[in-house]
């Protein structure tokens, strides 16, 4: 028979003492780090709203649009002269708008009637200025469902028809004087973030990854001719450390350099709807005359009615002024869907052996495919008139084939087909 030693039994109730001992340090050190993490959280989150709080400004908003005129001034962020400076111009009562950017020299645009500029400029005339204005102002809120105001919406949806609208203008009716001469403001523009107060709070360095996140403020200043503040709108927004404080997983980077660890969870803090946006464009909608500056629509209009009357009268030269539309009609609807007014009119159009050149329909007709049969009559009675090695009627060949379904035949030599002559489904 074996018995236990006495000191076996003496250890267990040590070993168990011990370990308890253990896990109440590490509760008690869990616990007062926990405490210590929702402290820290705590001073951020007050840092953040204090630094919220400091970015804030008196918001002065007009009872009605303010009705912009005279000697314009737009200052701070602006760039040459694009589509909010063009469209300003435009305005009825507008005399000239200078452009002031940050530390740059300024330029005066002026429109007067075509001959009476000794120094144009034609930046307003770029493509580009139109189609990425949006992206090179301030906005905050959502990326879809985004509403920009009546401003952005109409230069978004007709952005070819602006253009082509202010090339007509500048051809037929108006020019641009640039200059450099100052002249004071009936209305000054700044939208380099409120100078009142510092465009952007900075954030406060906290230990353990608590760090508060800077605070960013846009808007836009409206002065009038007195230098009284007549707009003023102040956005905010920055990250606040979610209360209770919690942590979540990231993982960045590729396979082989994966980093993986932990970061405190920030929510939005803003002064407007967190579910809504806000925009350069939206403001300037809202709280001015500026949408009336975009008059596409007359332009265009009297342009294709003059076209369509020149393209019915047969003794009209090929040099009237009327043609001059076709390459500004053809740059307004290369990606759009065509009316049945439009259709008409590109119809008339190919069937005119005075409009020489018909390769600038070809991305047009393209998209249309087999849905615009009712061209096909046209594109016949053009052919009829086009030399067989003309690059016209390899035009026509190509748009027929697609639309109707008259392909030309094909050889095969050194392995490449060749197009032969066109055998057409009424030939057969």
């Amino acid at each position: 028979m074996t018995y236990a030693s006495p000191s076996r039994f003496y250890k267990w109730p040590l070993t168990i003492g011990v370990a308890v001992g253990l896990l109440s340090i590490l509760a008690a050190y869990f616990y007062l780090e926990s405490r210590k993490k929702e402290a820290l959280a705590a001073e951020s989150r007050e840092i953040t709203r204090t630094l919220f709080e400091e970015a804030s400004v008196e918001q002065i908003i007009p009872s009605s649009k303010i009705q912009l005129s005279g000697h314009v001034h737009l200052r701070g962020r602006w760039g040459a002269c694009d589509v909010y400076c063009s469209s300003i111009l435009r305005l009825p009562n507008v005399a000239s708008v200078t452009v002031k950017p940050n530390n740059r020299d300024h330029k005066r645009f002026t429109l007067r009637r075509k001959g009476r500029c000794d120094a144009t400029s034609t930046e307003q005339t770029e493509a580009k200025r139109l189609s990425e204005f949006g992206s090179r102002y301030w906005r905050f809120g959502r990326d879809q469902g985004r509403d920009e105001g009546s401003f952005d919406t109409a230069v978004a949806a007709n952005q070819r028809a602006l253009l082509a609208a202010w090339k007509l203008r500048l051809s037929k009716e108006n020019c641009v004087q640039v200059d450099a001469a100052e002249v004071d403001p009936d209305f000054v523009l700044d939208n380099a973030s409120l100078r009142l107060r510092p465009a952007y709070v900075s954030y406060k360095k906290i230990k353990d990854n608590f760090d508060t996140v800077g605070v960013q403020r846009e808007g836009l200043i409206v002065f009038d001719a007195d230098g009284q503040v007549v707009l003023r709108t102040a956005y905010l927004k920055t990250q606040i450390l979610a209360d209770p404080v919690r942590r979540s997983l990231y993982m960045a980077g590729g396979v082989e350099n994966m980093d993986i660890g932990f970061w405190y969870v920030r929510e939005p803090l803003t002064n407007f709807p967190i579910d809504s946006s806000v925009s350069l464009a939206q403001t300037m909608s809202q709280h001015t005359n500026i949408a009336d500056g975009l008059d596409w629509q007359g332009p265009i209009d009297d342009a294709t009615a003059a076209l369509q009357e020149a393209l019915k009268d047969t003794s009209v030269s090929a040099r009237d002024p009327a043609f001059a539309f076709v390459p500004l009609w053809v740059e307004k609807v290369r990606f759009d869907t065509l009316s049945a007014q439009d259709r008409e009119l590109l119809a008339a159009m190919i069937a005119d052996r005075r409009i020489k050149q018909l390769s600038d329909f070809d991305d047009i007709i393209e998209r249309m495919k087999d849905g615009a049969t009712d061209l096909v009559p046209s594109l016949r009675a053009r052919q009829a008139m086009e030399p067989t090695d003309s690059e016209n009627q390899r035009f026509l060949e190509s748009w027929l084939c697609l639309l109707a379904g008259e392909c030309p035949e094909q050889i095969v030599a050194y392995g490449e087909p060749i197009l032969v002559a066109p055998k057409t489904k009424h030939s057969q």
